[in-house]
């Protein structure tokens, strides 16, 4: 008994040390590598289930804004997601380190900036008044959707292709440009005066 005990003890330990090794510097200052409350929200964070959870919130979320009519029960339901948003944000922030903590930072992913946008924009739910600024700013809740593509590697590649190809297809849009032009002055030459009378014989009167 005595040495399954030791085993468990040293599991525990070695299990509590690779922990440790995964986290990188002071999470906002305050929370240290070997902070029991952060060690416990990285086992949180890297559980299945987590990342479960979330996906089905963001479901739920969309589903929200696709039937939101104004009634009060859709709006307190919208609210607990954004609430359950705002504690996902927050582990992560916790886990991660928000943007000194090294490569793995919460701020020196893209898609983890879109996801901090969408959930401070759906915040603002909990503010009732009509001032224009806050209805533009509520519109990117119509983003939640795009939180699915952080979750799906496959997806995520796909997407980041398609943007890094943006400079190439500039280009080709400006041979386009191009091509057209061309044949308007082609157009113009051919065609100048052509077309400026026409008549009304054939035009049967009303």
């Amino acid at each position: 008994m005595g040495e399954v005990k030791m085993t468990d003890i040293q599991y525990a330990i070695s299990s509590q040390t690779v922990v440790i090794e995964k986290l990188h510097g002071r999470s906002l200052h305050l929370f240290s590598q070997k902070n029991a409350f952060r060690v416990a929200l990285y086992k949180l964070y890297r559980h299945p289930a987590f990342d479960q959870i979330v996906l089905v919130l963001i479901f739920a979320s969309t589903v929200l804004l696709i039937i939101d009519d104004g009634q009060d029960f859709v709006s307190i339901i919208n609210k607990v997601c954004t609430i359950l948003f705002m504690v996902e944000a927050t582990v992560k922030i916790i886990v991660l380190g928000f943007a000194c903590n090294g490569s793995k930072a919460y701020l020196k992913s893209n898609w983890n900036i879109v996801d901090l946008i969408i959930v401070l924009s759906s915040s603002l739910a909990f503010l009732d008044q009509d001032i224009g600024f806050l209805k533009v700013v509520r519109m990117f809740r119509v983003l939640r959707p795009l939180r699915l593509v952080n979750r799906f590697p496959q997806m995520r590649i796909a997407i980041e292709s398609i943007f890094q190809s943006v400079p190439q297809y500039s280009n080709l849009l400006l041979i386009i440009f191009m091509t057209n032009f061309l044949f308007s002055i082609l157009g113009t030459s051919l065609f100048k005066g052509k077309f400026s009378k026409c008549s009304m014989d054939n035009v049967p009167e009303e």
